[in-house]
């Protein structure tokens, strides 16, 4: 990870803190995934290159918490209707795809951790002890919730290993310490979580899977609590002392001595027979990871002196490739930019500048659309027998308050009208009349006012074109040919409600 990386996550990916090298490691307490994708959008939607989005999410998505803090009750549980339960792994599944394709379009490359499960009898119990809440109400349905979640997670867990792949992206196992598969049988290691090993009941003698304890790497602590458990009852036992174990039914049997409540010494005789077999995996098991840790350690070092030999081989091949992956990313569409020399204030490039052509105001026939003629033409060759009546194109000049200011030096009226061809990042380019801002996930370009030829009998009949709002002009003179008007709403037809009568109507021009 490095300085292109950013983490989103819920309360589970409070762990990398300070473990990962990243730009930006959010912790949002109980956010959905379409939350964090929000709050990755809005950091993320100005800043230029490519950038790389880790989700670690999940539970709360699939999990409710009902809530109720004048009674101070709360409960997490999984939702359910009278025909049984809802599809939470539908619903999580398009909120993934939809967060990946809304990123994507603000050139991010999105990772999908897996979820790890969690445990409503342990969590709730858990809250219930410190006082967070008062009462229980779905303790009996625990059993039921914990199969249905593990499901839905195992089913999602699968979406998302795919759909990372899919998209040529290593997934995160982050569910893999507390989920094992064997032989097709999964398991759940909930004593693993931070909510398995938050609460025990305390009118219960405490239950310890022997293998888990064992196989985690603290054998010395883990002896010391198995030993504990064994005397559990014992402790306070009353009685005269007894006699350490002797002969052959106590091959398996060991005299510890204790302590009771009256400070006479007692001894207890502990079976320990039932450790063989553990004992002898652990082991065999810890050898066997003894040996495995060597090999990996010195595969390690072979690995990392070859990466390294490769990384220099290919270091300068990588980034040619990845440059021109980025220029390939960045090809977009084109728009013109009426009105204007240049394409300096859009996030456009300038193609070419040139003068805003198209018939004269009284044409009865040649073409009706406006061209951008440019500036720097090239003519072609034409047969000399090419003499039938042609097509005429003229300049276009402003004309917009009716009275003649070609003398005028700082005014557009009766000049002729530039324009701009510009290069967008976007693969679309839109122009909305009626509007001077982009819909939601538009980027806008420019804003202005609607403009075309004047509304009247002989007058020649053009499109509709959206005007810069802060608009130039080149030459000096009134030839009085092409000329472009605003353009004012009849309104009727078209809702008076929304759009007043004579309404001048603005446009703008936004790519995506």
């Amino acid at each position: 990870m490095n300085q292109h990386t950013y983490i989103y996550t819920s309360s589970r990916g409070k762990v990398l803190e300070g473990k990962v090298r990243c730009k930006t490691l959010r912790v949002v307490p109980g956010g959905k995934l379409e939350t964090l994708c929000k709050y990755a959008y809005d950091d993320l939607k100005d800043i230029d290159g490519l950038k790389i989005v880790y989700f670690i999410a999940g539970i709360p998505d699939i999990c409710s918490l009902e809530r109720n803090r004048r009674s101070n009750y709360e409960e997490s549980f999984l939702k359910r209707t009278d025909n049984g339960w809802f599809d939470h792994a539908l619903r999580l599944k398009n909120t993934i795809v939809n967060t990946e394709t809304k990123l994507k379009s603000i050139n991010c490359k999105v990772v999908f951790a897996t979820i790890t499960t969690m445990s409503f009898c342990l969590w709730n119990l858990h809250r219930l002890s410190i006082g967070k809440t008062s009462h229980l109400k779905y303790e009996n349905a625990y059993d039921e919730m914990q199969l249905e979640l593990n499901s839905i997670i195992q089913d999602v867990n699968n979406f998302i290993t795919e759909f990372n792949h899919t998209n040529h992206v290593i997934t995160p196992f982050f569910h893999s310490p507390v989920h094992k598969c064997k032989s097709g049988k999964f398991r759940y290691l909930y004593n693993r979580l931070v909510d398995g090993k938050a609460y025990v009941r305390q009118s219960e003698s405490p239950v310890v899977y022997l293998d888990e304890l064992f196989f985690d790497g603290k054998f010395k602590s883990n002896m010391i609590y198995i030993l504990n458990l064994l005397l559990w009852g014992i402790i306070s036992a009353k009685g005269a002392p007894v006699h350490d174990c002797i002969g052959e039914q106590c091959r398996n049997i060991i005299s510890v001595p204790l302590i009771d409540e009256m400070k006479a010494t007692l001894k207890a005789d502990l079976d320990v027979s039932k450790l063989n077999s553990v004992l002898h995996k652990y082991i065999l098991e810890e050898v066997t990871k003894a040996v495995k840790v060597s090999f990996d350690i010195q595969m390690e070092k072979a690995v990392d002196e070859i990466h390294g030999n490769v990384t220099k081989l290919m270091q300068s091949d990588i980034k040619t490739k990845f440059d021109i992956l980025q220029d390939e990313s960045f090809k977009g569409n084109t728009f013109v930019r009426w009105g204007r020399q240049s394409c300096d204030g859009t996030l456009s490039s300038l193609v070419y500048k040139g003068y805003m052509a198209g018939p004269t105001y009284k044409a009865q026939g040649s073409g009706s659309n406006y061209l951008c003629l440019t500036s720097n033409p090239q003519a072609g060759s034409v047969p000399a027998d090419w003499i039938s009546s042609p097509g005429l194109l003229y300049g276009i000049g402003w004309e917009l308050t009716g009275t003649d200011r070609s003398k005028s030096l700082d005014h557009i009226d009766d000049k002729d009208v530039p324009c701009a061809v510009c290069l967008t990042k976007g693969k679309t380019t839109l122009m909305i009349p009626g509007r001077t801002s982009c819909y939601a996930e538009w980027t806008k370009e420019y804003a202005g006012f609607l403009v075309s030829s004047r509304n009247e009998k002989g007058a020649v009949t053009t499109e509709y074109v959206c005007a810069d709002e802060d608009p130039e002009f080149y030459g000096s003179q009134n030839y009085n040919h092409g000329l472009i008007h605003f353009v004012e709403v009849k309104c009727g037809s078209i809702p008076c409600s929304k759009y007043e009568d004579k309404t001048k109507l603005s446009c703008v021009v936004c790519s995506k």
